[in-house]
């Protein structure tokens, strides 16, 4: 008989590991909860040409086999295309705008090392349903929080967007190399400038074009001076102004935080990204990133579905661990109901109502931000249809006289409130 053993790229868990590992799906889950979000779960096989042609040239670690019913299968390689099936095929039965939460494993034919397993959860969040930066925006506070929660104190955010890759292929000459230029910076991390230069003269046999995709993608500075150079650099391709105004837009909704950093080699390798995309590194972690996202608007029309602008963040949960487990770090928890949703009046007014949110969090309230901009009475049918007890209204005059309007849904009564205690006259009312 063989000695007993797992699978190559595969584990087993208990003890103190598993008692870690399951804290930190605790804090996930509960930090999706606070932010409004509502669990999934998908199955682990799918149709193969449900997955397939979405992943680029990662699609070669798709485990994929044919059934015992003849039929061609393949196992989840990660969270957000089963949901865009899953948007599809439920398409009148989904709330819109959708805000789902995943934390289940994937499967990927790589090769193993230190952070890269067969076998690992993933843990998403993901809106459907707006196209508004404010939902980037919010999925990256989210991760600036759930890395914080963990005990993390030095990371950060490097944000790209896929319309500034394009418009560096144009800009170019070579907008027909695109998968070949963003292969080549994708690994310019893990090589010299002069070593990804080599590559890109290979790949696109014109030294000339491979300067100019240099050029763009070492460009240096603070945000303000990276998103400024590159505004000049791709004046004349729609596409990368579009991008670039997205990516500005995001930097003034967080409050360009000294964790985020734009920088335009973050190519995220899926396929279906169409517009911001970034990924998280822990500083000193040495396992590169630990968690990434991006819009995609286009995924869930391709499989069948409407036509749906979506975007969303996901975290390895098996980077994060090993990580804290040579830090020997901790966890500490709290509560998971949403208990305020807070209103989005008008895109002048999302910045505003993306802090109030915040500012509630921050003082241990769960709180769902509105991922649009819609009509009050739309808002509060949403948060009817979510058991959310109460509603802040920010509008225009609030806004100025720095207080909000505080709905009970409950009562339905309503009244105004100085924004410096909403917090506090909140949780008189909840607990």
């Amino acid at each position: 008989m063989n000695r007993p053993q797992t699978l190559k790229g595969f584990r087993d868990f208990f003890g103190d590991q598993l008692r870690l590992r399951k804290q930190v799906f605790n804090v996930f889950e509960q930090l999706f909860r606070e932010y409004g979000f509502e669990g999934l779960e998908t199955p682990a096989l799918e149709y193969a040409d449900v997955l397939l042609g979405k992943y680029g040239e990662d699609e070669k670690l798709v485990y994929r086999f044919t059934d015992s019913g003849e039929r061609d299968v393949a196992m989840r390689y990660d969270l957000t295309v089963p949901t865009a099936r899953v948007l599809a095929q439920y398409q009148h039965e989904l709330p819109s705008p959708w805000k789902r939460y995943q934390i289940q494993p994937v499967w990927r034919a790589d090769n193993t090392q230190r952070g890269r397993y067969r076998e690992f959860y993933q843990l998403d969040a993901d809106v459907f349903g707006s196209s508004e930066m404010m939902v980037e925006a919010e999925l990256m506070l989210l991760g600036n929080k759930a890395l914080s929660r963990l005990g993390f104190d030095s990371y950060r955010l490097r944000v790209n967007s896929r319309k500034v890759l394009n418009a560096i292929a144009s800009y170019s000459g070579k907008p027909g190399k695109f998968a070949d230029i963003v292969s080549a910076v994708d690994k310019w991390d893990k090589r010299t400038p002069e070593e990804t230069r080599l590559d890109l003269i290979n790949r696109l046999g014109d030294e000339q074009a491979a300067d100019r995709v240099l050029q763009v993608v070492s460009v240096s500075g603070d945000n303000n001076e990276v998103l400024s150079t590159l505004s000049e650099l791709l004046a004349d391709i729609p596409e990368g102004v579009e991008g670039i105004s997205e990516m500005r837009e995001i930097v003034t909704l967080t409050g360009d935080p000294d964790w985020l950093a734009v920088d335009p080699v973050i190519a995220r390798g899926l396929a279906y990204y169409t517009g911001p995309v970034w990924e998280w590194e822990i500083s000193d972690g040495n396992i590169g990133s630990v968690g990434g996202g991006g819009r995609y608007d286009c995924l869930v029309a391709s499989l069948g579905g409407p036509d749906m602008p979506a975007a969303g963040t996901s975290f390895g949960i098996e980077r994060l661990l090993d990580i804290m487990q040579e830090r020997n770090m901790s966890i500490a928890q709290g509560p998971i109901t949403t208990q305020v949703l807070v209103t989005v009046m008008s895109e002048e007014l999302a910045a505003a109502s993306l802090a109030i949110a915040e500012e509630l969090r921050d003082k241990g309230l769960t709180v769902s931000l509105y991922p649009q901009v819609r009509k009050l009475g739309k808002q509060l049918d949403y948060a009817n249809k979510n058991s959310i007890p109460f509603v802040v209204i920010a509008g225009e005059d609030e806004v100025k006289a720095d207080e909000v309007v505080l709905k009970d849904m409950t009562g339905g009564t309503q009244e105004s409130v100085r924004r410096a205690g909403l917090a506090d006259f909140i949780r008189a009312r909840v607990d």
